[in-house]
């Protein structure tokens, strides 16, 4: 994912909790898009990874009418 990203002239997504956890947990992810429904059922994949920590900067928001909000955040780094 690394390389892909360095090579790559072009915008890239990751996709599932899964593949996106691993991207997350190497600081390969500048933006996070989040929709949020507001119903809950429990089960499946957490939507991100136990134990991670990013600092979030709100960029766009949407509200639908049926109660669904479309978050994207830029994902800000820290320098060492």
């Amino acid at each position: 994912m690394r390389e892909l990203k360095a090579t790559s002239d072009k915008d890239l997504t990751v996709d599932g909790p899964t593949l996106a956890a691993h991207a997350l947990r190497q600081g390969l992810v500048d933006e996070l898009h989040l929709i949020l429904h507001p119903v809950v059922i429990g089960g499946g994949l957490a939507a991100l990874p136990a134990g991670l920590h990013l600092d979030l900067y709100l960029t766009y928001q949407r509200r639908f009418t049926a109660g669904a909000v479309q978050l994207h955040y830029d994902i800000r780094r820290h320098s060492a």
